[in-house]
């Protein structure tokens, strides 16, 4: 058992495999968590504040999580600095709601979810710097997965499991 209590989801591989990212509620606050499989029994606390928050992917140096916050009413993109400084930085925050990141293994792309097409579509783009966008999906999308060789993207259409390749 790797403890998580009740309020904790959303949990996300560290690269390296020591450990898990994911959100839980502390109080009236929410935050993202580090727990490590060789530390000890609590959760490193990475970053808590008022919004809610939910940490997706982690970069291949273990240095940053991308994560969704809600923030005016929407989800935004941010990158949360794993130092545990309390740093977050906004990468997406348009009038569209953006939400699921998943980083590329290599780190060099980011997909994620905008509705501003006027539903829930799958986009990607070049990570760290933001180029343009290239919408994936075709009738709907949500929640994309990298396959391990960042040649296929994976997500969920209709209910059901698309591909597409990158």
């Amino acid at each position: 058992r790797f403890g998580f209590d009740s309020s904790a989801h959303d949990p996300a591989w560290l690269p390296d495999g020591s450990g898990l990212i994911f959100a839980a509620i502390r109080g009236q606050m929410v935050g993202v968590f580090r727990r490590r499989f060789d530390g000890g029994p609590k959760a490193d606390s990475i970053f808590v504040g008022g919004q809610q928050i939910s940490a997706h992917t982690v970069t291949p140096d273990g240095r940053t999580a991308v994560a969704a916050s809600l923030e005016r009413g929407q989800f935004d993109l941010v990158s949360v600095s794993l130092d545990g400084g309390g740093r977050l930085d906004t990468l997406a925050g348009s009038s569209y709601a953006e939400d699921f990141p998943a980083l590329s293994p290599d780190g060099r792309w980011l997909a994620y979810v905008s509705e501003e097409s006027g539903r829930n579509e799958v986009y990607v783009r070049s990570f760290p710097g933001f180029g343009a966008k290239i919408q994936v999906s075709q009738d709907g999308g949500s929640e994309p997965v990298w396959a391990r060789s960042g040649r296929e993207l994976f997500y969920k259409s209709g209910g059901l499991q698309e591909a597409g390749l990158v």
